[in-house]
Formats: structure tokens, sequence, C-alpha cells
């Protein structure tokens, strides 16, 4: 059986704040076990990590991809009137 192992490794900048760097990992990505020092972040979990970030990327094709069924109703009505 194949496991599924999810890496996050991130670098903390001088500017940034650590916690806000682990906050904004945590917004996509939940339920990691982080190793968090001053200058990189890692965070590792399995395939469940990976569950909010596929539902913001299919909410995200939803809003931005055109309805398919509308194009081909627009492309038939075209056609016939033209």
């Amino acid at each position: 059986m194949r496991t599924i192992e999810v890496v996050i490794s991130s670098s903390v900048r001088p500017t940034e704040r650590v916690d806000r760097v682990v906050s904004a990992i945590e917004n996509i990505f939940q339920g990691l076990v982080m190793d968090i020092r001053a200058d990189r972040i890692e965070a590792y979990d399995g395939p469940d990590s990976l569950k909010l970030l596929h539902e913001l990327l299919e909410v995200r094709r939803s809003l931005t991809l055109p309805d398919l069924r509308c194009s081909e109703d627009l492309l038939a009505k075209s056609s016939v009137s033209g």
C-alpha cells in the first residue's frame, strides 16, 4: 500500500513575522505538524491536509470558468440567426 506524505517548506525572511507565516500556511493546509524555526518552517502531514486546498481550488474554478452549456447555447443561437 502506498502512503502519501505532504511536505510544506517555507523560508521566513527577516522582514516577516514567524507567526504570520505559520498562520498563512495553516489557512491553506490544516492539521500539519510543524517544525518552526526563526528562518524556516517545515510542515508535514498526510493527504487529509490537502482537503481545504482542494475545496479552495474548486470554488475558484467554479467562479472563473464559464458555464460551458451557456457557451454552447450561445454558439447554437448565433449559428441559427446568422
